[in-house]
């Protein structure tokens, strides 16, 4: 029944942390792809849910929060991953951000989720793609990482982000 406990939740983390892909650490876009680079940091908090199959795991989340360019707003996204080990998950995903200034569109790959103790705390961490992007992020590329933590008990998310995207403003 632990393990199943723990599955699940290393699923639902798999899902938030692939959407939660936000955090731009450095561009990954070359000078000539044009538009200037623009620091981004954000923070979100909220809920997610996910199930685990064999060594396989899923999983989707909501989350609301605020950010410096993107400005109040909701990220939402779904990953999907595997089992490293009986308490991480190496996974995939796709999220997308949106708030006053626009929305981002990310991809993320070989990101981490770990629990700890007994599964009740997870930890979360990788990198994403920006790939696009509406109104403000029109053509926004970028590098992004992203960090944080899973409460089994209550379900809460939350994620801190910061970096630097390239967009024409």
């Amino acid at each position: 029944m632990v393990r199943n406990t723990l599955r699940r939740t290393l699923a639902t983390l798999c899902a938030l942390a692939a959407f939660l892909g936000a955090t731009a650490i450095a561009s990954a876009t070359s000078r000539a792809s044009g538009g200037r680079d623009h620091r981004f940091s954000a923070t979100y908090a909220g809920h997610g849910q996910g199930e685990a199959s064999g060594t396989s795991a899923s999983g989707s989340a909501g989350l609301r929060g605020r950010g410096r360019l993107i400005g109040r707003g909701t990220m939402s996204g779904s990953a999907h991953g595997a089992f490293t080990s009986q308490t991480c998950v190496t996974f995939t995903g796709k999220a997308v951000l949106r708030g006053k200034t626009g929305s981002l569109r990310l991809a993320g790959r070989r990101a981490h989720a770990c629990a700890t103790g007994a599964g009740n705390s997870v930890s979360f961490s990788g990198t994403a793609t920006v790939t696009g992007g509406t109104a403000t992020f029109a053509g926004a590329r970028g590098r992004l990482s992203f960090r944080g933590t899973f409460d089994r008990t209550t379900g809460s998310v939350k994620v801190s982000l910061s970096g630097v995207i390239r967009y024409r403003s």
